[in-house]
């Protein structure tokens, strides 16, 4: 279907440091810095785990594999697909001089250090010791536009999910709702929603900011579809109570709501 070809994955590393024990008092909470909206990624910064753990990162390195959690993971298929794929060079063109900046943070723990050094000036070097990469799936267009919301392919019977953000965002109420109301095609967009909340980690095994690194990511992958499945009846049964008293309340059924976020160009 041409309509699901302007928009392909590129996989971007995320690769982080880990603080030291007896260094972790730096950081008590989560430290962000203010993002760049021309771009999804959030920069470097500090998240503290449940365990008192701290990790730093991380940077947003291009991969040569989709599962390429280190330089030297390669794989000519997907190096290929991605050259071949317009969109790929017009994110080079664009974004460029950040992309370098990312590389050198790659393989200079110095310079990652100063990115670092902006939100804890504390931080040193010698604080820091190497933790497990992940792989962000980012969705970018033939116009190397870098997508971070839903991009939703709608036809006679079928709703291709073909992007989707965040797990969390992934439980859009609007957008099940709008679903909802145009009867049972709600229930088609939750079901597809909470698929890809399942899977989506499981083809690409983790999220740059969310999972953090490979391990996390393999164990979500494995139980997502599982972990899943109560919310996806929850849903369905609010989608389908929603739907009911739609049509026992409501005489006149609304506009139909639009729910192509990105829509290709002509």
């Amino acid at each position: 279907d041409p309509a699901l070809t302007d928009v392909r994955i590129i996989p971007f590393r995320g690769e982080y440091y880990e603080l030291i024990e007896s260094r972790r008092h730096l950081v008590r909470s989560a430290i962000y810095p203010v993002p760049d909206p021309a771009l999804p990624f959030l920069g470097v910064h500090f998240t503290r785990g449940i365990d008192g753990g701290v990790h730093a990162g991380p940077n947003a390195v291009l991969a040569f594999a989709r599962e390429g959690y280190r330089w030297r993971d390669v794989r000519v298929r997907d190096v290929a697909e991605m050259l071949r794929f317009r969109g790929t060079w017009r994110v080079a063109r664009r974004h460029w001089r950040i992309e370098v900046e990312e590389v050198v943070r790659s393989v200079s723990r110095r310079a990652f250090v100063r990115a670092l050094q902006r939100l804890v000036p504390a931080v040193e070097a010698r604080d820091l010791v190497r933790a497990e990469a992940g792989v962000r799936a980012q969705a970018v267009d033939t116009e190397g536009a870098l997508l971070d919301d839903f991009v939703l392919r709608e036809s006679a019977r079928v709703i291709d999910v073909v992007n989707a953000v965040t797990v969390h965002a992934l439980a859009d109420h609007a957008t099940a709702t709008s679903r909802a109301m145009g009867g049972s095609g709600g229930l088609v967009l939750s079901a597809a929603a909470m698929i890809a909340n399942a899977t989506v980690a499981g083809s690409t095994k983790a999220y740059i900011g969310d999972l953090g690194d490979s391990k996390n990511g393999a164990m979500f992958s494995a139980g997502g579809l599982w972990l899943s499945a109560p919310f996806f009846v929850a849903g369905g049964l609010k989608l389908i109570y929603d739907g009911l008293l739609y049509r026992m309340f409501q005489s006149v059924r609304p506009p139909r709501a639009k729910i192509l976020t990105h829509q290709p160009k002509k």
